[in-house]
């Protein structure tokens, strides 16, 4: 199945962004793949891009930086 982004995941990460709720956006993030994380990621402004690859578990930014 192939993931599509959509506008509400973008306004609901944008809202927990400006809101600072780092665990609620790892619970949204924790089963997708990281290529997902990265194509929702260029959606964002790169300041709340930089806040998500900050609030990620030590593994995935390392899987970003291996692509």
């Amino acid at each position: 199945m192939e993931f599509k982004i959509s506008k509400e995941l973008i306004n609901e990460l944008e809202e927990l962004i400006h809101e600072n709720k780092e665990q609620e956006i790892l619970l949204l993030l924790q089963d997708m793949h990281f290529a997902d994380i990265a194509e929702i990621m260029d959606e964002l402004e790169s300041h709340e891009a930089a806040y998500i690859f900050n609030t990620l578990d030590s593994e995935k930014p390392q899987k970003f930086c291996l692509n």
